[in-house]
């Protein structure tokens, strides 16, 4: 009787999934190994890859580490009405690989698979279309195979008369972008009183075209991690095939900047938009160490060659501000944290503050001595409830103005 009784479940169980698929089979049937399963699991008429359908997924050349890509699938079959998938994918050594996500209502996440939808098997129509993105999984991964398997169903909703496909597609990990910017640190030690960090830049780009109209620009980091610059601005050509290389590049970090550790960052793009960085990190004394060389006030660059701006070598060219102006902050509305850029045209002491609608000071950001330039604060609301908040920027006799953001938890 408890045989009779377990195999009765069991034959209803196998039928309700087979019932139910329409909503996407269950994780493992995409066959990939090392299983290899595929749906003629319940869907058992035809030998898989036997009917006369035709299924398609986009191929990459290559996936660059950390990209999004958008993968089209479809399936086609005579005679058949009713379609759908499951994709997956594996590195060598069959470990998933990059996250797959749905771009619309006709698939979803499985796991670390992606099926179609209830709605995705597109009843009716002549063949069965999906879009699916997937983000790519992190350096050193290697060569990527995306396994996926399609039905072609009937439509008489059950698992009779349908065919089941199965392929696969390998894509090499790219060997990351043509180009790159890469600072290297000669002197990254500033006494207390000021001096100058130095540092070597090299460009390069294995594009054949020429890129004008190109900014290269250097921020720094500060100790309490909010961002100060450009200190320095130049826009310039990339010639096709670059390999720059500049020996030698100077920054002077003022004596008001504060003692600890710093990041210099050099940036390449069209401003204020990166494509490209690099950075390193200097240390700035505290007050007592040993002082060497001579101090300096202002936050200045030196250095970049002329024959690559057609300014005087060892020039200033940093790019000031015309005017003070508290910018509007980033995202506004904003989820715990956003960006507060605050420029100056000269050195200057700030304070900026956020209020509550009461006029209740709830965060002070940053009050102290800044140097010429345009300054990016982090506004952290993390520990304030859901609201309006007003934000306070004040240079004495220069500058007082306000910004309204939104808290939206």
């Amino acid at each position: 009787m408890t045989r009779m009784l377990a195999t009765a479940l069991s034959l209803l169980f196998v039928t309700a999934l087979a019932l139910g698929y329409s909503s996407g089979p269950p994780q493992g049937y995409a066959g990939d190994p090392p299983g290899n399963n595929n749906c003629t699991f319940c869907h058992n008429s035809f030998p898989v890859n036997s009917g006369d359908g035709t299924q398609t997924i986009t191929e990459l050349t290559e996936y660059i580490p950390g990209e999004t890509y958008t993968l089209e699938i479809s399936i086609s079959d005579p005679g058949q009405s009713r379609w759908g998938f499951q994709l997956t994918a594996k590195d060598g050594d069959n470990q998933f690989a990059g996250i797959l996500e749905n771009v619309d209502g006709n698939a979803q996440p499985n796991g670390n698979y992606i099926n179609h939808t209830s709605q995705g098997t597109q009843l009716g129509e002549d063949m069965g279309t999906w879009t699916v993105e997937w983000w790519a999984p992190d350096e050193g991964v290697g060569d990527v195979t995306f396994y996926l398997a399609n039905n072609a169903a009937n439509g008489n909703f059950n698992d009779q008369g349908d065919y089941i496909y199965t392929t696969s597609v390998t894509v090499p990990e790219g060997g990351g972008d043509p180009y790159d910017i890469i600072a290297t640190p000669i002197n990254d030690v500033v006494p207390a009183s000021g001096g100058t960090i130095t540092y070597s830049l090299e460009v390069w780009t294995e594009l054949p075209n020429p890129f004008p109209g190109v900014t290269y620009w250097t921020t720094a980091e500060l100790p309490n991690g909010n961002e100060t610059g450009p200190l320095f601005m130049v826009t310039t050509t990339i010639p096709p095939f670059a390999d720059i290389f500049v020996p030698q590049l100077s920054q002077d970090v003022p004596g008001f900047a504060p003692a600890g550790d710093y990041i210099h960052k050099s940036k390449l793009g069209i401003y204020p938009f990166a494509v490209i960085e690099s950075w390193f990190s200097f240390t700035k004394q505290a007050a007592g160490a040993n002082p060497t060389g001579e101090p300096v006030d202002q936050w200045a660059a030196h250095g970049w060659p002329a024959e690559l701006t057609g300014a005087t070598a060892g020039s200033d060219v940093s790019a000031l501000p015309a005017e003070y102006e508290l910018r509007e902050p980033y995202p506004n509305p904003f989820n715990a944290t956003t960006k507060v850029t605050v420029e100056l045209p000269e050195t200057a002491e700030l304070t900026l503050r956020v209020y509550n609608v009461l006029g209740s000071v709830v965060a002070t950001i940053t009050e102290g001595a800044y140097s010429a330039g345009s300054h990016t604060f982090s506004f952290d609301a993390r520990e304030l409830s859901s609201g309006i908040y007003f934000i306070h920027a004040h240079v004495p006799g220069e500058l007082n103005r306000i910004q309204k953001v939104t808290l939206v938890k």
